[in-house]
């Protein structure tokens, strides 16, 4: 497919990410509140070191960030805006081709 404006190569990690059902029901978890990596266990029915790993695709992909906090010890994560953005503009240009 030839688009014509934004870059979109890396929507294919954005989407590989999201073709998990854990790594959906983590960005569903981030999205109303951010969590750590005990609420997300606590969510879902796999043990930590499988939280962890998708934790980590996430992460990498870029569709859940971890901020680091002044003052905080506890790391949580939370959707990356600005990720979810273009691919929100990736699947607009995909549904009203120019």
């Amino acid at each position: 497919m030839t688009t014509h404006g934004p870059d979109y190569s890396s929507i294919r990690s954005t989407f590989k990410a999201l073709a998990h059902p854990y790594r959906r029901s983590m960005l569903e978890i981030a999205a109303i509140r951010p969590a750590s990596l005990a609420e997300m266990c606590e969510c879902l029915p796999v043990k930590s070191p499988t939280v962890s790993y998708h934790l980590n695709v996430m992460l990498e992909s870029g569709v859940l960030i971890c901020p680091l906090k002044w003052g905080s010890t506890r790391l949580t994560y939370e959707p990356n805006g600005a990720r979810l953005e273009q691919l929100h503009s990736y699947i607009d240009a995909c549904l009203m081709p120019q």
